[in-house]
């Protein structure tokens, strides 16, 4: 691990471990409570919360296989996408089923929430919007090339990213109508909005990110000189800062006062291999990230010091990180099929 200004990196260990028949493909706290979501290979769900993480529920949620899973912005329920092509809701406390929803005879492989009774879920190139007062079910995009991300903004619109084209859609009272769009020639792997939905950050297939300022056609800040593809983003809870990871090179970008034209990155410095996600906690200043190579790295960016505070190393490789509401607890999953509980309230990580 490389080391600057002779920084002592603290060794870490997970509080809880739990382990299950296949990889844990996905993770994500709930919201709203100190509950987390996981999905694995075999198209398990289950949930399990920090103060019973060694005995989750679990559901048989998908024959073909989980892809993606995501809270509602309420926190009640959530939802689950897979490769036959439906969309399920699940009750948070209970992962009882209250909802299903065939959309398509392909997988579904992303999810957008716009409210707490309406998703979008994009499958292949088709997006459609699930209304779960109604059950009803409409189409809101129908792309030439696949739909490879969607994300919702403040005022409801989505947003969307496709091989070479970003827009956005406004759904109103069943109008569908497109409102706005960024174009680039190479594909756009990975989106993630700015907390107030001003700005589309968006990873690119020739090792750089976009920054598309949505209000405004084709106007975007280019963010390049990264080792491989860029595959995995994240924003700050405040919008006050930008993570671009592409292969194990990770940057962190600042969108305080002008923003990040004509100025260089906070580059970090503890990653041997690529990285596959990271998240910065909530209201705190600490970002963790995870590695293809079994690497978790705690980083505190407000001592812009760039080595990590503290990281471990893990047996297999990671597949994700996902802090809880509260910013105290981080959970990650890895290809053996472990989930990680790690506790971050001690004080030498406040």
């Amino acid at each position: 691990m490389n080391q600057t200004n002779s920084v002592t990196v603290e060794r870490i260990e997970p509080k809880s471990r739990h382990f299950f028949d296949e990889s844990v493909i996905q993770c994500v706290w709930n919201p709203k409570e100190n509950q987390c979501a996981a999905i694995t290979a075999d198209g398990g769900l289950h949930l399990t919360t920090q103060a019973d993480f060694r005995n989750p529920l679990s559901v048989a949620a998908h024959e073909c296989g989980v892809h993606r899973i995501s809270w509602s912005p309420d926190g009640l329920h959530l939802a689950s996408a897979g490769q036959d092509g439906v969309v399920k809701i699940w009750r948070s406390q209970t992962l009882l089923k209250v909802a299903e929803f065939c959309i398509s005879k392909q997988w579904v492989e992303h999810l957008a929430w716009q409210s707490p009774t309406k998703l979008a879920a994009c499958s292949g190139r088709e997006a459609f919007l699930i209304d779960l007062e109604f059950s009803d079910v409409i189409r809101i995009a129908q792309e030439p090339s696949t739909i490879n991300g969607i994300a919702a903004a403040k005022n409801g619109d989505f947003v969307l990213i496709t091989n070479g084209r970003a827009f956005r859609v406004s759904c109103t009272q069943g109008n569908v109508s497109l409102s706005g769009v960024f174009e680039y020639p190479e594909a756009m792997l990975t989106l993630a909005l700015s907390p107030n939905s001003h700005f589309a950050a968006i990873g690119c297939q020739d090792s750089a990110a976009r920054v598309w300022t949505i209000a405004v056609d084709n106007d975007a800040v280019q963010m390049s000189g990264h080792d491989q593809k860029v595959e995995v983003l994240g924003w700050s809870s405040k919008g006050e800062q930008l993570a671009i990871a592409g292969g194990a090179q990770l940057n962190i970008w600042s969108f305080i006062g002008l923003g990040p034209r004509h100025t260089k990155p906070l580059e970090l410095f503890g990653h041997r291999d690529t990285i596959r996600s990271l998240q910065f906690a909530p209201l705190q200043r600490h970002l963790a990230s995870v590695d293809k190579s079994g690497m978790l790295c705690l980083w505190d960016l407000a001592r812009g010091i760039q080595t990590p505070r503290a990281a471990a190393l893990n047996s297999a490789e990671f597949y994700s990180c996902s802090w809880s509401h509260d910013g105290r607890f981080l959970v990650t999953g890895d290809a053996e099929g472990s989930m990680c509980l790690w506790d971050f309230q001690r004080k030498d990580h406040g």
